[in-house]
């Protein structure tokens, strides 16, 4: 899927590396989320968890 977005890109006289950067900024924030609320659910657990 996105293999032809520069050939594509470069037929339409933009420049690839200009049009995907917000992509690339998205997917990162996007990862960045999910990473931050798996940790938030796990951490609870974890302080809740008596010693024995």
């Amino acid at each position: 899927m996105a293999a032809p977005c520069p050939l594509v890109l470069r037929r339409l006289q933009l420049n690839p590396a200009v049009v995907s950067v917000p992509r690339i900024t998205t997917v990162v924030d996007g990862t960045g989320l999910a990473i931050h609320l798996l940790v938030a659910g796990a951490v609870p657990g974890l302080w809740l968890t008596s010693p024995p």
